[in-house]
């Protein structure tokens, strides 16, 4: 009776299931705007891009108002940065508001933005951006901009996040985008409120006159070439088209999280996953067997005082030791178990958010870890193994952002982090870390000890000299060879396919002829 109730849940279970009509939440509340609403557009770093060569020219990103870049501000005051979380500031973004004045349903043609007057610096330094693909990153009521690729009848059906800066024909031939073509896709709730459901962005160069008395012309074929030298200003404009869309609020994440190819993509990964597999069980069940076979044999020899030792025996006093580091070892091995966690990349900056707040909170896990092994040893200094379990591996990551943090700053990139986030980050880690570990480390000296399955001698065993194909140096290249070409091969075509993916998203004239 008892297993037929069991099999009738499991059917309830399966029937409900099957009806379920979930959908991805990005985790962001809807924003119902009524026709004529401000509509904010914020803008986001400058990143450096993969170029048609698959090569990535630069690493330092930049804040939108860097000083060379000389684009417009909101109303020629100091602009406003966006609140962010502090995975999202760690992450590396710098979200500010613009100087774009978006209505909904509101269609705009060939708007004057700004004039924006450049001297030999900022030239040359977006002369040097462009030929390093850089791109812009804009977001609208929360969604990522992307670049357009098509023309206004169709949807896009995969996101090429961001566009470029511009484009570099030859070393005298560099063009910007000074001008811009913003579509957005709406979807109707209700009579007289609309949510945003897609951001579309064609960048487009435009050599456009404007004055204080004429309005600026957009209808300009000829580009601005930024490497002429009579080029002191540029002139920035934009157009909206507000489009009506099928697409719902629920589901507007979907061109951004949708994969082009994606049968090469988890062919890879699947294949790698099971030849790593393989060579780890085929190593794990040659070891096994030669260490039983061994037991055995001590075992049946263990009561016969005329037998010679081998193998096993050989060593078994010695094998459960304390090493020599044992504080080092036991703060390791406690801090790889506070890295345990989940990650939802559904937010900016989540994935490190996650990751911080995991590894602060399994700091309880580290201590108990870290303190129950070095107990198990025979530690006698309780208080100094706590202490490195704490500050150890924190100072060695605390110290390496702060010298990462003054080359950044150094080079007057945003993705130097600033003093008031790392006073937050330190301010939790005080709060929230130490307490955990300190608990952990009480739990873990009164549990019970690790009991090694052999006694181990009082003296060490005296290690005969070792013979020069057996040196460290050579044991170590023999010894890892063999995983590291395997896994070498297989996490090439990972990144392989990681990168044709990555070509989807981005223009296919980026990816074959370096043209955007």
């Amino acid at each position: 009776m008892i297993l037929g109730g069991i099999a009738l849940l499991g059917t309830i279970a399966t029937c409900l299931f099957n009806c379920v009509d979930a959908y991805y939440m990005p985790g962001l509340a809807p924003i119902n705007y009524k026709e004529g609403d401000k509509v904010e557009l914020q803008v986001n770093a400058l990143v450096p891009s993969i170029n048609h060569q698959k090569k990535i020219k630069a690493i330092v990103p930049y804040d939108y108002y860097h000083k060379g870049f000389g684009f417009c501000r909101p109303d020629d005051k100091e602009p406003k940065q966006a609140r962010s979380s502090l995975g999202s500031i760690l992450f590396g973004d710098r979200i500010y508001e613009s100087p774009f004045k978006l209505s909904m349903k509101v269609d705009e043609k060939c708007k004057f933005l700004c004039k924006s007057s450049i001297d030999d610096f900022q030239k040359w330094f977006l002369i040097g951006k462009i030929k390093e693909n850089y791109r812009m990153d804009w977001l609208i009521d929360g969604l990522p901009a992307i670049q357009s690729q098509i023309d206004g009848e169709q949807e896009p059906e995969i996101a090429s996040i961001g566009f470029p800066l511009g484009y570099a024909k030859d070393k005298n031939t560099v063009y910007i985008y000074n001008h811009y073509d913003i579509q957005i896709l709406y979807h109707d709730v209700g009579k007289n409120y609309n949510r945003v459901v897609g951001v579309s962005i064609s960048p487009k160069s435009k050599k456009t006159e404007s004055s204080f008395l004429t309005k600026p012309n957009c209808e300009t074929a000829e580009p601005l070439n930024l490497a002429l030298k009579n080029v002191d200003q540029i002139v920035y404009t934009y157009s909206v088209t507000w489009k009506k869309s099928d697409i719902t609020w629920s589901t507007r994440w979907d061109s951004y999280l949708a994969v082009k190819n994606s049968a090469i993509h988890w062919i890879s990964l699947v294949s790698s996953f099971i030849i790593v597999l393989f060579l780890a069980g085929m190593v794990a069940l040659i070891f096994l067997r030669v260490l039983r076979k061994e037991i055995l044999q001590y075992n049946s020899n263990e009561n016969d005082a005329m037998s010679e030792d081998f193998g096993w025996k050989l060593v078994h006093g010695d094998v459960f030791r304390p090493p020599q580091r044992l504080n080092l070892l036991c703060v390791l091995v406690g801090s790889v178990f506070a890295l345990l966690g989940l990650l939802s990349p559904s937010n900016r900056g989540s994935l490190t958010s996650a990751a911080l707040a995991f590894y602060m909170l399994f700091g309880f896990s580290a201590g108990n870890n870290s303190s129950h092994l070095y107990n198990s040893y025979g530690g006698t200094n309780r208080k100094s193994n706590v202490l490195y379990t704490i500050f150890f591996i924190p100072a060695i990551v605390f110290g390496s952002v702060i010298l990462f943090n003054l080359i950044l700053l150094s080079r007057e990139s945003s993705s130097a982090v600033p003093a008031s986030a790392l006073l937050e980050f330190t301010f939790i880690w005080f709060i929230v870390t130490i307490p955990l570990t300190l608990l952990g480390s009480y739990f873990g000296y009164r549990k019970k000890k690790f009991e090694a399955p052999v006694r181990t001698n009082q003296i060490p065993r005296q290690v005969p000299d070792k013979p020069w194909y057996l040196s460290y140096p050579i044991v170590m290249l023999m010894g890892g060879i063999i995983p590291f070409g395997a896994i070498f091969i297989e996490l090439y075509y990972i990144m392989k396919s990681c990168v044709s993916a990555s070509c989807d998203y981005i223009s296919a004239s980026n990816c074959v002829d370096g043209v955007l």
